[in-house]
């Protein structure tokens, strides 16, 4: 207790939620206890910060007194204040007149959403607390998976409501959207994962994401609970989690901006941009738990710098225009970025990404958003996907402050297109005060409406000793609502096209075939395998373009199937 002083003023930190209460504490012990908490409310009061105390955990001894769980705070607290002020008043007397903020238990072990009566239960414990802070606001322990109770709160009242481990940081929105209580009076308390449980990479990240999903939110704050460890050697002390650094340099780094967009970006890859007091700023991540670095390149501003999880900073180069960063699954920080450049980024976008694979002209509503306090005027040319035609192929626009043009396109692509992601690209020169002359992409995507699907390719020995053969399995999913049938087929250089009829495939169903290439050991490295799916009963065809890799020996690692890249 006696560090917490020191952690609080080293780390910057003006926000501690405290126990009031020990264990094995005694009146004596919690007025020691009281003694050293003081100065520290006083300093982050004077720092116009907050101390919130709780009453967690029971002493043991008052406990037993009260004939009561020692989990359950508020049930104590709603009986009368005689039967608890011996053990409370030691802390509530010097800093009742200080402080206005009191939990009523801990989020890691709440019992608020178990009580018969909440209401009642608040309004006694609140009248009790009154005789030594005039104007008490109860904090009570929630979790975030539990249905919130708020008509059985005061409108002075908050949640401190632990967010488990079990609720994935892009899964907060959906988890407080069944909460009507706005979110400045939620406290979201993180549950870090254990070391053992997560590697130290994945920890952090995980953290990351946590804490930047619920400032999107604008949750009313956001903790972590006793970010250090025991160590146990010639004498009891304690071992700060790296979390702690991290907690602290992204709570630092947050601190006056807001999430104010997201940046569409190429599949997998997820961002906030921000804006504030401290400028523009860009946070991208890789969401794809089992997937490789991404190489991002794109310009973001005159000076943007890396910052990484621990606060250490790196200048961006800028090489034909463009910086390039490395996206993994850990968030990269970049600050002195442009924010109305990422911000005309994010409105780049066509009305429908979809792109059933048909070869008629797909007409879309490109979305060009201004969000300069000044008139856009310049012109785009359509660079991307390589191979596709779209018209205009060039455009003059003039957009005024705020608004967005709607721009009628037209695509196509080549006959021979695979299936997949595909960046609609084109290079911006326009002038809005400042000259630009930038790359804008946004995704979009060649599928089958109503099918999902894949191919694999490996190479074995043949039947015919010194041949080798290739297996092609392709594998679809009924994604539609009723029944179709699909054709499915495969082709290799030298060898006669391959094709088999699935007749129908029930909603939901998910079929496999495979297809077998005899004796392809001259087009193995040389030419790729070309598989896909299209319409029994309609020109829809879905492409993919499959590398042909030797066959796997006996001690080597398992095959990577690596598909050729189409842009």
């Amino acid at each position: 207790l006696p560090l917490i002083a020191e952690l609080m003023e080293q780390g910057g930190l003006t926000s501690l939620i405290v126990s009031g209460w020990e264990k094995h504490g005694t009146p004596q012990t919690t007025a020691q206890r009281a003694r050293i908490l003081e100065p520290i409310a006083r300093d982050l009061l004077v720092r116009r910060g907050q101390t919130t105390v709780s009453f967690w955990p029971i002493p043991v001894e008052l406990a037993t007194q009260a004939d009561i769980d020692v989990s359950d705070p508020l049930n104590l607290l709603a009986k009368h204040n005689n039967l608890w002020k011996d053990f409370s008043k030691p802390f509530l007397s010097p800093l009742g007149q200080r402080l206005n903020k009191w939990q009523v238990g801990s989020s890691s072990q709440p019992q608020a959403f178990l009580a018969r009566d909440l209401k009642n239960d608040l309004t006694a414990a609140r009248v009790g607390i009154r005789l030594y802070a005039p104007s008490p606001q109860l904090v009570a322990p929630w979790r975030l998976d539990q249905p919130n109770r708020d008509g059985d709160l005061n409108p002075s009242d908050s949640y401190a409501v632990a967010w488990p481990q079990g609720i994935v940081p892009d899964r907060l929105a959906d988890a407080l959207a069944d909460w009507p209580t706005p979110p400045e009076r939620v406290r979201l308390d993180i549950e870090l994962a254990d070391a053992i449980d997560m590697v130290h990479e994945r920890r952090i990240a995980d953290l990351m994401l946590r804490v930047l999903y619920a400032w999107e939110s604008d949750a009313a704050s956001i903790s972590i609970n006793k970010p250090w460890t025991n160590a146990h050697e010639r004498h009891t002390a304690i071992t700060p989690d790296p979390a702690l650094g991290v907690w602290i340099n992204l709570t630092k780094q947050l601190e006056g901006q807001r999430v104010i967009g997201r940046m569409p970006l190429q599949p997998g890859l997820q961002s906030m941009i921000l804006d504030g007091e401290q400028g523009g700023m860009l946070v991208v991540w890789n969401e794809k738990a089992d997937a490789d670095p991404t190489e991002l390149s794109l310009y973001l501003g005159a000076l943007p710098t890396l910052v990484d999880p621990f606060g250490n900073t790196t200048p961006l180069n800028t090489y034909d225009g463009k910086q390039t960063i490395t996206v993994g699954q850990t968030p990269t920080i970049i600050r002195g970025i442009d924010p109305r450049l990422a911000m005309f980024r994010a409105g780049f976008v066509v009305d429908e990404p979809f792109v059933q694979s048909l070869q008629v002209a797909h007409r879309r509503v490109l979305k060009v958003h201004n969000p300069w306090p000044r008139t856009l005027n310049g012109f785009f040319t359509f660079t991307g996907p390589k191979g596709w035609t779209i018209q205009p192929q060039r455009k003059h626009i003039s957009i005024a402050p705020g608004d967005t043009a709607e721009v009628p396109i037209a695509m196509r692509f080549p006959i021979h297109e695979n299936g997949g992601y595909k960046a609609l690209t084109a290079d911006f020169v326009f002038t809005v005060g400042e000259d630009y002359d930038v790359t804008l992409t946004t995704p979009i995507e060649l599928g089958l409406e109503g099918v999902s699907f894949d191919a694999a390719v490996i190479a074995e020995p043949g039947k015919t000793p010194g041949t080798i053969d290739a297996i092609v399995t392709l594998t679809i999913t009924n994604t539609a609502e009723g029944r179709q049938s699909l054709n499915v087929f495969a082709g290799l250089a030298g060898h006669a096209r391959r094709e088999m009829i699935i007749p129908g495939i029930a909603a939901g169903e998910f079929v496999s075939r495979r297809i077998r290439f005899k004796d392809v050991g001259d087009q193995i490295g040389k030419f790729p395998l070309r598989c896909g799916v299209r319409e029994s009963n309609g020109p829809a065809v879905l492409n993919k373009t499959i590398d042909l890799l030797p066959p796997r020996k006996a001690n080597d690692p398992p095959p990577s199937i690596t598909e050729v890249p189409t842009e």
